[in-house]
């Protein structure tokens, strides 16, 4: 615990962990901009009865693309507390342990939008209850996106700034 501690008050006036977390909070504004104009929420995407049929018949979506991040995201984070545990390049191991923290809270949330999504197409099929259902639970995984990016940013914000 003593060397997470000295970790973060040697990072703590490092403008690349600063950077990092400044990164965190513009994919934030990106992730809000992408809600409010989301095609499928605003009803300006053309939903073919094709797409929502097969939509319905696709149940995997996660695809290699989740998978590959997450154990990317799971191994910059196992390395930055390594490399803190041995006291070696502080601020690069913190900054490893951001994107890890990021990456492995982050994609959960945006295969949750893209299910979300999945959803309010297959929907198109099955009835206006049905769409009006994948259309608020899109608007909450979109909401549920920002306020995690916002939430990392200002947990890190706050634990960089206690040191």
């Amino acid at each position: 615990m003593k060397m997470l501690v000295d970790t973060l008050d040697q990072a703590s006036g490092e403008p690349l962990v600063w950077g990092a977390i400044a990164l965190i909070a513009v994919h934030g504004i990106v992730a809000a901009v992408h809600w409010k104009s989301c095609p499928y929420l605003c009803g300006t995407a053309r939903i073919s009865r094709e797409d929502a049929e097969a939509r319905l018949k696709n149940p995997f979506l996660a695809g290699p693309r989740f998978f590959l991040m997450m154990l990317a995201g799971i191994a910059a984070l196992v390395t930055g507390l390594l490399m803190i545990d041995h006291a070696i390049a502080p601020a690069f191991a913190l900054m490893l342990v951001i994107a890890g923290v990021f990456v492995v809270q982050i994609e959960p949330a945006r295969l949750r939008v893209t299910e979300a999504v999945a959803r309010v197409i297959a929907s198109e099929a099955a009835g206006p209850e049905q769409a009006m259902i994948a259309h608020k639970r899109l608007r909450d995984s979109h909401l549920w996106f920002v306020g995690l990016n916002f939430v990392l940013v200002i947990a890190m914000v706050a634990g960089l700034a206690a040191f």
